[in-house]
C-alpha cells in the first residue's frame, strides 16, 4: 500500500514537472512580450519577446523594479497607484499606458495583466503580457483624423451618399444628412419609409420613374428631386449613382452621392421665371429680341424677332449670317458697322 501510494505520489510529482516544463517553454517562446512580477512589483521572468521589446535582457531585468524598467519619468505616481490597484483586482485587467524602453524610446502599450492568487485567494504576483501598439494607434489617429476632415469637408460641399440596394428593400443614408433632416437615425430605411418621409410629394412619381428607367437601363441615375425636413423646411438635392454589383455577397446597388443645390437651384428658377416674364413682356410689346454671342457667333431670338426675319420656327439657335443676309443690302454695311461698334463696346445685346 504505502509502495502504490509513493508511485502515485512520484507519477503525480512527474506529470507536474512535466507541466511546469512545458509552461516554461511556452512563457519563455510566447510570441508576445510575457512578464512575471512579485508582489512589489520586481520582476520574476522576462521572455524572449520582452527582450525584443523592452531592450533589456532577462539578466537585466530580472529582480529589477517594473517602474525603474518600463516607466517614462513623471509618470511614476500614476504608474504605482496603477499597479497597487492591480493588486485589489480578480481575473484579467488590461490598460493601454506609454511604456519606457532601454534605449529611451516611448511605445504605447497594450497591457493585458492576470491576477494569480493561491488557494486561499491570496494575491501572489502578476503576469502581464504586453502588445506594443504604437503603429495601430498612429494609424488609427490618422483614420480618426482623416474621417474628421472628410465630415469637415462634407459639412462645406453638402455632399453625401446613398446605397439603395436592388435586392432588398433597403437603402442607406449618410448620418449626416439623416441628422440634418431630423429623420430617426436607423442603419437603413425602406423606399416608403423615405418616399413618405422625406421626398416631396410631387416628386415622387418622378423619382420612381427615374429609378426604375435607370434600373432597367442599366444606366446612371441622375436626377433633381425636393425633400422635406422634419423642421417643414423643402431642400432641393441632386441624385448620381450608378450600379454596383459585389458577386462575392451576391449585392447590386445603386451608389453615389447626393448634393444639396438648393441655392442654385433656386437661382435657377429665379433666372427661368425672369425669362418668361421676359419673353411675355417681349411678346406684349410686339418687339423683337436678340441676344448675340460674339465669341462664338451663336444668336439667341425671341418669337417675334423670328417673325420679323422669318426665321425657322422650329431651329432654336442661328449664326450672325442667318440675320444679316435678311436684312435689305443698303443696310447690311450699316448693320456690320454698328456691330463692330458693339463688340469694340462688349455689349453682346442688341
Amino acid at each position: 500500500m504505502v509502495l502504490a501510494d509513493r508511485k502515485r505520489a512520484d507519477i503525480a510529482l512527474f506529470e507536474f514537472k512535466k507541466s511546469k516544463e512545458i509552461l516554461d517553454v511556452y512563457f519563455e517562446e510566447a510570441p508576445i512580450a510575457t512578464i512575471s512580477w512579485d508582489l512589489n512589483f520586481n520582476v520574476l521572468k522576462w521572455n524572449k519577446s520582452a527582450v525584443a521589446l523592452f531592450g533589456y535582457t532577462a539578466s537585466e531585468a530580472i529582480g529589477k523594479n517594473c517602474l525603474d524598467l518600463t516607466v517614462p519619468k513623471g509618470l511614476e505616481d500614476e504608474a504605482l497607484s496603477l499597479f497597487k490597484g492591480l493588486l485589489k483586482q480578480k481575473g484579467i485587467t488590461n490598460n493601454v499606458n506609454d511604456t519606457l524602453t532601454k534605449n529611451g524610446d516611448i511605445r504605447v502599450c497594450h497591457w493585458y495583466n492576470t491576477i494569480l492568487k493561491n488557494n486561499d485567494g491570496e494575491t501572489t504576483g502578476v503576469i502581464s503580457t504586453v502588445e506594443d501598439i504604437t503603429e495601430k494607434r498612429k494609424i488609427h489617429n490618422e483614420v480618426l483624423k482623416n474621417q474628421h476632415l472628410l465630415q469637415q469637408a462634407q459639412k462645406l460641399s453638402e455632399v453625401y451618399f446613398i446605397d439603395i440596394s436592388l435586392y432588398s428593400n433597403e437603402i442607406i443614408l449618410d448620418n449626416e444628412f439623416v441628422k440634418m433632416s431630423g429623420m430617426p437615425v436607423k442603419d437603413y430605411y425602406t423606399s416608403q419609409e423615405l418616399l413618405k418621409n422625406l421626398i416631396y410629394p410631387q416628386d415622387r412619381i418622378r423619382l420612381l420613374k427615374a429609378f426604375n428607367k435607370a434600373t432597367k437601363d442599366k444606366c446612371k441615375l441622375a436626377i433633381d428631386v425636393r425633400v422635406v425636413f422634419a423642421n417643414d423646411s423643402i431642400r432641393w438635392i441632386n441624385i448620381l449613382a450608378n450600379v454596383l454589383e459585389d458577386e462575392n455577397v451576391n449585392k447590386k446597388s445603386f451608389v453615389g452621392t447626393f448634393i444639396d443645390i438648393t441655392d442654385r437651384k433656386n437661382e435657377l428658377l429665379k433666372l427661368q421665371e425672369d425669362d418668361k416674364r421676359l419673353n411675355l413682356s417681349i411678346d406684349i410689346a410686339k418687339i423683337g429680341f436678340v441676344d448675340w454671342d460674339f465669341k462664338s457667333d451663336v444668336v439667341k431670338v425671341s418669337g417675334k424677332t423670328r417673325q420679323i426675319f422669318d426665321l425657322d420656327k422650329k431651329q432654336e439657335i442661328f449664326q450672325s449670317n442667318d440675320i444679316i443676309s435678311k436684312l435689305h443690302p443698303n443696310d447690311i454695311f450699316k448693320v456690320r458697322r454698328a456691330l463692330n461698334l458693339t463688340k469694340t463696346e462688349k455689349n453682346h445685346t442688341i
